[in-house]
């Protein structure tokens, strides 16, 4: 069984590679002061990890910042835990076709959503999540440093300290760091 999963691994990844090379995507650096938007992906394992994500999520409303995010759950279905919070939405399993990739309209609704910072909050690799990332036309995707270097704009080294509170911590400071020239 980990034979056949590994292979649908490779060729879901050897897809994504494809989708990145060729995107066609506005790619603009952005900070804090430019931003309208921004969407939030993250692996909900658990209700820590949720809980964080709605307060980052509230970090950037603060600022008068719309937010969307889009919630991994590894199961069969989506965990109760997980209640309603605005701009929040969820896949699981269930939301995977044969080779991982997710669909579905909530899928298609954050990936055509036009957003100018994307936000991966993964602290490990999940091919679900990384396929949102590929096919997301965010115009600056932020993640950690990863061996897939090009799946992201800002890569930031989280291994130091490999938290979602570092990772979160480090995402707002260089953001704030970004001035309206887009520049670092």
């Amino acid at each position: 069984m980990k034979f056949l999963k590994d292979i649908k691994e490779k060729i879901g990844y050897s897809s994504l590679n494809k989708i990145i090379e060729e995107s066609d995507r506005n790619k603009s650096i952005r900070g804090l002061n430019s931003t309208k938007s921004v969407g939030i992906v993250f692996s909900a394992a658990d209700q820590e990890t949720y809980d964080k994500a709605k307060k980052l999520a509230a970090w950037f409303t603060e600022k008068k910042i719309k937010v969307s995010a889009l919630g991994y759950v590894e199961e069969k279905e989506v965990l109760s835990y997980y209640s309603y919070y605005v701009g929040f939405d969820f896949y699981c399993k269930k939301n995977l076709n044969w080779l991982r990739k997710p669909t579905g309209h909530i899928i298609e609704n954050f990936i055509e959503n036009p957003i100018d910072i994307l936000i991966d909050l993964s602290l490990v690799d999940e091919f679900p999540i990384l396929y949102v990332v590929a096919h997301s036309q965010a115009s600056f995707k932020v993640g950690r440093l990863s061996e897939r270097t090009n799946y992201y704009d800002l890569m930031i080294d989280i291994e130091q300290d490999n938290t979602i509170d570092f990772l979160i911590d480090q995402v707002k400071n260089y953001l704030t760091m970004i001035n309206s020239n887009n520049q670092i």
